[in-house]
Parts: C-alpha cells; structure tokens; sequence
C-alpha cells in the first residue's frame, strides 16, 4: 500500500474496503458457517468426510453418480465458481474428473467446503434435509 500513489488508494481502494455488503451475502456467509458445522458433526463422528464429499457430488448431479460425464444441474453449480462461469460444459467435465474424482482421497476437506461454497442457502438446506432423511431410514 505505501508504494501505490494517495490517490489511488482514497479514491478507488478504500471505498471498496467500507463498502457493506448485501443482505443476501452476509445470510448466506452465516449459514455456510453453520451448515459446514452441522456436516462435519455428522459426518465426521459417524462417517468420514470421503462419504460427505461423495453424497455431496451426487446431490449437486441430481443424485446420479457421475461416471463418465455430469449432469447440466451439477455444471450450473460450478459455473458459480468466477474461474468456471466462462468454462464450456466439456471444460467443466473434464475439471470435475481431473480435480474431483480421479483423486478422490487428496485434499476432501477443501474440496467439501469448495462445494458447499457454491450452493445457495436453500440447496444447503435441502441437503441437510436429504441427509436427515437417509440418516432416519
């Protein structure tokens, strides 16, 4: 910051740093906290994060195990992503077998949470509700 000229610094970078943000933002920033708890608490006592991160891929692909290519639902949801909004559809597919499923076991935590991240405080919700479903039956 000392070496950017004053300028730039009070017209065009701390506005951005004051700015507040939207209401939706800031509710969906407070579930995601809370619905990442409530996974890991469920998950992580009575599973492992490698069955999470697995119902989790199935939910956002219309509950169809992806084996060779991956539901349009699932590439909406990655295409939230800003690396991924321009990605064709192919390119997202091929992202999903390279980073998702060919190695599986590396880094699922991360990978958990980048998910998560993508879906909106409803698709959240119904989730959780799907797996307090399956957990009761």
């Amino acid at each position: 910051m000392k070496l950017l000229p004053f300028d730039v610094v009070v017209n065009h970078i701390l506005p951005f740093a004051y700015k507040p943000q939207s209401k939706e933002i800031l509710v969906d920033i407070r579930s995601y906290h809370s619905d990442c708890r409530f996974l890991e608490n469920i998950y992580f006592i009575h599973f492992n994060p490698l069955i999470l991160m697995n119902d989790l891929i199935r939910y956002c692909n219309d509950d169809v195990a992806p084996i060779r290519y991956i539901q349009m639902k699932y590439a909406m949801v990655l295409k939230r992503n800003f690396i991924l909004q321009k990605k064709r559809t192919i390119d997202i597919n091929e992202f999903v077998f390279s980073i998702f499923h060919n190695s599986l076991v590396e880094k699922t935590n991360m990978k958990i949470k980048f998910l998560l991240a993508l879906l909106t405080p409803a698709e959240r919700s119904d989730f959780i509700s799907s797996v307090l479903f399956n957990l009761e039956n």
